[in-house]
């Protein structure tokens, strides 16, 4: 059930490095392994959280105001081949270089909605 259920829990429960699969018009999305957790023992990643507040926050309905989502779209198609290349080739600068990338634009979407 999560795998087709939210993105988060769709790429959770595959295990290793999983792609999220969008499916359009109100069908469900799935998770994609793409690496399991054998083919990553080489490999650490380090991930920063950090909190965000924001008073009467719904992302979807904002996002489709923003003036930056089309070019978001068409970036995350491709970042998400990238990455996958990127991992495949071990090159943890590309891999930060991507991850901040798509961080930063999908900041953008945020702030640039109603």
């Amino acid at each position: 059930m999560a795998r087709r259920g939210s993105f988060s829990a769709s790429a959770s429960v595959t295990g290793g490095i999983s792609i999220v699969r969008n499916r359009k018009h109100g069908e469900e999305t799935y998770g994609e392994q793409v690496f399991s957790p054998a083919q990553l023992e080489d490999l650490t990643l380090v991930i920063a959280l950090a909190s965000y507040n924001k008073d009467s926050f719904d992302f979807y309905r904002e996002a489709e105001t923003s003036l930056v989502l089309e070019n978001a779209r068409n970036q995350a198609r491709d970042t998400a081949n990238e990455m996958i290349h990127a991992f495949e080739g071990r090159d943890i600068d590309k891999l930060a270089y991507l991850s901040e990338r798509h961080v930063t634009m999908n900041y953008a979407v945020l702030h640039t909605g109603d």
